[in-house]
């Protein structure tokens, strides 16, 4: 039997008033179970924050805001203090209104007085707190328009959020990089995108561009995904061909008016109608890597796979070893940093560094701004290197596409807790879950997984083939992840589950 009680027993509870006070009792308990776990884990991680030290890419997030505070001007630079965009602008115009309002930092506080204090850094950190309440709060509403009924999309809410704070997002309080905020304006992405389809109001179509723009001044490779994402958003609403395509020019127009007013100041200030500046370093290291041989293909998918799945299945069944991975082992050109490359840094050997990612960050950077100089040549350093990165791959287009498999395996395991196998099938099931969301939400007719996952999914693809694509960059992709797989788990159950029980019904319960 299926179930401890008799069908006449369960049909008699499903009429009964009992029934309806327990639903109306979980209608209550649910939500507020949600919304305590959401303040539990933002209050424990208040308590748990301390912050002695930053990173390289967070110093110039906080450089940028601290000058945007205390001078008006964004950019790194600070002696002199000196506009520039470098960095997404986002994330950081909000860092600069929390320093000023809820920091209360001593005006004129020297940037190098603010990172040495340990308490003044902490409350600085204190900004990914709200990051966090609004990504739990962003991933219930969106579970609750996606699911039915209503008590399973506060279950199904309840984990993914417990989920999300485990894998990722309790990582990332002590640091400002941008891989929070980013997965926060992913997910309220991917929510503007499903209410505009089940409201169909032009109002929720420019929020929906306005919150898409978002993201992309959060994270600027999105900006060559709207070139594709933006005309296939009339084809995935559930209306007359007409009004879908009046909604999708609203969305185009909120997008717009996110976007267009920092890209023009950057045109005016800098001559580029870009967002940010660091695509033409990424881009040089990502070529670089087209230089691997068979063996080195084959080998990265050891390299970069989960420890776990090193330790139990690549090296004792397919004849792989750590030693490959250290300086003159077979594979040492995959690891971002060797000790024998230190050396011939310090030694001025830059000849001997074996290291794609040490050859592509340091060294061909160097000889290009050397020769940039001996040439006389006035175009900016950044631009040149770009051009160089795009000839190198050009030159080679079906090996760079090749690479890319590798490298997105890389970035696909990307959850925290990758120690325990549990934690490697779970990473590995909503990673792929993401990835096929798209495909199964036009061959099972469901247009809100497409809207729901093809941002994400966008992103994914493009990093794989214009980045080297550390998992880092594949972290904001976390949150939506555990909801796909949520959303497939449910889809699968509901597929296999209704045959039986109509099955049980028939039977009488034998």
């Amino acid at each position: 039997m299926l179930h401890p009680w008799g069908l006449s027993e369960v049909r008699h509870f499903a009429r009964s008033p009992s029934r309806h006070r327990f639903l109306h009792g979980l209608a209550v308990l649910l939500p507020l179970l949600v919304l305590g776990l959401s303040l539990f884990l933002v209050w424990q991680g208040w308590i748990s924050l301390r912050v002695d030290s930053i990173g390289g890419d967070a110093s110039q997030n906080l450089r940028s805001a601290m000058n945007l505070w205390q001078h008006g001007v964004y950019g790194e630079s600070l002696n002199p203090v000196e506009a520039g965009y470098r960095r997404e602008p986002l994330p950081n115009w909000i860092l600069a209104a929390h320093l000023k309002w809820l920091v209360r930092a001593p005006v004129g506080l020297p940037y190098a007085d603010l990172v040495a204090d340990p308490d003044l850094l902490t409350r600085t950190m204190q900004v990914n707190l709200v990051y966090l309440l609004a990504l739990f709060l962003s991933l219930w509403g969106l579970c609750v328009r996606l699911i039915r009924p209503g008590w399973l999309a506060h279950l199904v809410a309840v984990v993914v959020i417990y989920f999300s704070d485990n894998a990722f997002a309790a990582d990332q309080l002590t640091t400002l990089n941008t891989e929070l905020p980013a997965a926060l304006m992913m997910t309220l992405t991917a929510l503007a995108f499903v209410l505009l389809r089940q409201r169909h109001h032009s109002g929720w179509a420019i929020l929906a561009g306005l919150v898409f723009g978002g993201l992309v001044l959060t994270k600027a490779s999105g900006s060559y995904l709207a070139l594709v994402l933006l005309p296939l958003i009339p084809f995935l609403l559930n209306h007359s061909r007409r009004r879908s395509l009046a909604l999708g020019l609203c969305v185009a127009l909120g997008f717009a008016l996110a976007v267009l007013p920092w890209v023009a100041r950057n045109l005016i200030e800098f001559g580029k109608p870009a967002i940010a500046r660091g695509g033409a370093d990424v881009l040089m290291i990502r070529s670089v890597y087209n230089q691997m041989t068979p063996h080195e293909f084959r080998g990265a998918f050891y390299f970069f796979a989960p420890e776990r799945l090193q330790k139990d299945f690549f090296e004792p069944y397919l004849g792989f070893s750590e030693t490959q991975r250290e300086c003159g082992g077979s594979l040492e050109r995959l690891s971002r940093s060797l000790p024998c490359d230190e050396r011939a840094f310090a030694e001025g050997r830059e000849g001997d560094v074996k290291s794609f990612y040490q050859i592509g960050k340091r060294v061909l950077p160097a000889q290009i701004r050397a020769q940039t100089v001996m040439s006389g040549i006035k175009t900016p350093g950044d631009v040149v290197q770009q051009g160089v990165a795009l000839d190198r791959i050009r030159a080679a287009p079906l090996k760079h596409v090749l690479v890319s498999l590798p490298l997105s395996w890389q970035a696909l395991w990307t959850f925290r807790n990758q120690m325990t196998w549990f934690g490697v099938i779970a990473n590995g099931l909503a990673m792929t879950s993401l990835l096929a969301m798209p495909a199964l939400g036009v061959m099972w007719r469901k247009p809100e997984w497409v809207l729901i996952s093809i941002v994400p999914v966008g992103y994914f693809l493009f990093y794989g083939l214009f980045s080297h694509f550390i998992p880092r960059y594949s972290e904001p992709l976390i949150p939506l992840s555990l909801v796909c797989l949520s959303l497939l788990l449910l889809e699968v159950i509901r597929r296999v589950g209704a045959p039986l029980a109509d099955r049980y019904a028939r039977g009488g319960g034998r």
